[in-house]
């Protein structure tokens, strides 16, 4: 296990400001050394927040119009201490002051779209963010870490299980669409069966219909006639590494 911290000094040209740490964070990430872990970024500050959204300038003018709906600025009870900034205080409790990334292959492991902000609500002064990266750390040649390729999990899988000498034809892809719910499921393994092998199931078997009925709540009663069903939920597990 091993970690690294790093301190990220925010001086923002406005009062209330959005600047995009993604970058900066990821050139952190790299430099720790880490391939396998998390890495928190976290502002110092309770007037100011850290948070996970698309990079879109239409979007992050309606975060900043929603978060001065419901905390705009005016008068607080806040303010009878000589203070001026109420409403910074409750736009950090709306955004957060904190995330946790994933750290795969010693890289960040954000989605397509997802950008981390530093939201700025009482700005034009000094200001601190952390960025702390723990994690497993080995070679790079050993992992197959190549920072230059794009952030695809399947085609980085694929790609480990080709140099390996493993056969990727069958499912090379490792993308299935759960017929559960609306998620896309890489399911590790896929892509190293045998040609001939037969194919692991979708999911398990449905129980038996008596086992269903026992396990099934029974309604409960609202009045009038109307009754409300418990549904069972589905959680599926995905797991990733060798």
């Amino acid at each position: 296990m091993v970690s690294r911290t790093e301190y990220l000094v925010m001086r923002t040209a406005r009062p209330r400001e959005f600047v995009n740490l993604t970058e900066k964070v990821r050139e952190v990430v790299r430099a720790s050394g880490v391939v396998d872990g998390l890495v928190l970024v976290s502002s110092m500050h309770i007037t100011s927040a850290v948070f996970v959204n698309d990079n879109e300038a239409g979007l992050l003018h309606d975060i900043e119009g929603w978060a001065e709906r419901l905390a705009p600025r005016g008068d607080y009870e806040h303010h009878r201490t000589g203070e001026t900034n109420g409403d910074a205080h409750l736009k950090n409790l709306l955004l957060g002051h904190q995330v946790v990334l994933p750290v795969t292959r010693g890289d960040l492991d954000l989605g397509p779209w997802e950008q981390v902000f530093y939201g700025e609500f009482d700005g034009q002064r000094p200001k601190r963010v952390i960025v702390k990266v723990v994690g497993d750390a080995s070679s790079a040649l050993e992992q197959g870490v190549d920072r230059g390729r794009e952030p695809d999990l399947p085609g980085r899988l694929a790609d480990d299980r080709r140099e390996e000498g493993r056969d990727v034809r069958p499912r090379a892809t490792g993308v299935h669409l759960d017929p559960r719910g609306p998620f896309d499921v890489l399911r590790d393994g896929e892509g190293d069966r045998p040609q001939g092998a037969a194919r692991r199931p979708a999911r398990p078997a449905p129980p038996p219909p008596d086992l269903g009925a026992r396990l099934r709540p029974a309604p409960r009663r609202l009045g009038r006639g109307r009754s409300l069903r418990h549904s069972p939920t589905t959680f599926t597990i995905t797991r990733f590494g060798r």
